[in-house]
């Protein structure tokens, strides 16, 4: 407090003179109607600035809501093509005696890596969401990874980018199907191996998931060809696919809930026997 008087007795001309012009400020604008119009005009900018200033800060504030919608409308509009939904919580996915085959379970992805041989994501849902082990994980545009670990409240997936996941997968113009798989390096770029050397692939054919496995659903976006070859002497194509779905930049995903898996494993698991 002491500082604080002492400051003040030391500019008193300062504040004195602020004090003054004030009041003259408010003599010329009341008693001169062109100042006054230039006042008011200036006040309703400055007014105006300062509101949009504070709508922009507010509606910066609710992004996370806003993103969490637009995640949940986004999975609802491109998993229209797989089936109809009844809620926001899980899309459900039926097939055509319309039998619900899979469920699509919304959630943001807290943390991934993309620079190791052995490459994960966590995401932010786990068991309560209804969320278990060996789930596909899908983005907007593809397949991302398969669930390995669940708790409570979260979940890690193998990545796409892990050497040991693979994916069955094929080339949609033919119909042939292939094992996706990650040699390390790019991020972006994959490997499709079992693709016999007589198809005529073309650079830009589409790869999209066979279906093959209880893991994915048919159909779901993988990428294109960028390069391919025969090896010297063998049969089999050895395939580059550009993923369609950038690992780097990964902020949400959608967790896949085959409901009939468990049925169809125990079904396939008596011919091995």
């Amino acid at each position: 407090m002491r500082n604080l008087l002492l400051f003040v007795i030391r500019f008193n001309y300062v504040f004195v003179f602020l004090v003054a012009e004030a009041i003259s400020m408010v003599f010329v604008v009341r008693n001169h109607s062109y100042q006054r119009t230039g006042f008011l005009n200036s006040a309703g900018i400055i007014t105006g600035s300062m509101l949009n200033t504070y709508f922009k800060f507010s509606e910066y504030l609710k992004l996370s809501i806003v993103n969490e919608k637009l995640m949940e409308e986004n999975a609802f509009l491109r998993m229209r093509t797989y089936g109809v939904s009844d809620t926001m919580s899980s899309i459900d996915v039926c097939d055509d005696s319309m039998r619900v085959m899979y469920q699509f379970i919304p959630a943001k992805v807290i943390n991934f890596t993309t620079n190791k041989a052995t490459n994960y994501l966590t995401l932010n849902k786990g068991k309560k969401a209804g969320i278990q082990r060996d789930m596909g994980v899908i983005t907007a545009t593809g397949i991302a990874g398969i669930v390995n670990n669940v708790s409570e409240n979260f979940a890690t997936a193998m990545s796409v980018l892990h050497k040991d996941c693979r994916v069955s997968v094929k080339v949609k113009r033919f119909n042939y199907p292939g094992t996706l798989q990650w040699s390390g390096g790019n991020p972006r770029i994959a490997e499709i191996t079992g693709i016999p050397g007589y198809l005529p692939l073309a650079v830009g054919d589409t790869i999209i998931t066979s279906g093959f496995s209880a893991i994915f659903p048919e159909n779901i976006p993988v990428g294109v060809i960028s390069e391919f070859e025969v090896p010297g002497g063998g049969s089999f194509y050895s395939v580059k696919v550009r993923l369609s779905s950038d690992l780097e930049t990964l902020q949400y995903a959608y967790v896949v809930n085959n409901l009939l898996q468990k049925e169809q494993r125990e079904l396939e698991e008596l011919n091995r026997d």
